[in-house]
């Protein structure tokens, strides 16, 4: 019984790790570590956000994108995947930036609160 546990666990392990690395080698999922407060509140500084890439985008997603310096994790407010307006829920301005559906790293899918300290 004993040997059939650690067998189901090696095999559940490989699977997770498997996941992982064809996700990663796809670049089908990411992740964010939050920094500042443009996204509070559903997202705090520290917090770790998973993001997926979809074939589609819609008003209301939260989106992640590269702007050239950092990784942004911001909300559309408008647009169409020629280029989404996009702006953080605490901010008053929008993002100088119109990214396309292409240059979007994902859609957040999974939100761990302060999961980035670790």
């Amino acid at each position: 019984m004993r040997r059939f546990v650690w067998m189901i666990v090696t095999v559940t392990l490989f699977g997770i790790a498997g996941l992982v690395a064809w996700a990663h080698l796809t670049h089908r999922v990411s992740y964010i570590v939050t920094n500042g407060v443009s996204m509070v509140p559903p997202y705090h500084s520290g917090d770790l956000v998973v993001v997926e890439k979809k074939d589609a985008y819609h008003i209301g997603d939260i989106v992640a994108y590269w702007n050239g310096h950092v990784t942004v994790l911001h909300r559309i407010i408008d647009g169409d995947p020629s280029g989404f307006v996009i702006k953080g829920d605490d901010n008053q301005s929008i993002d100088p930036l119109h990214p396309t559906g292409k240059d979007l790293l994902g859609r957040a899918v999974l939100h761990l609160p302060a999961g980035g300290i670790w």
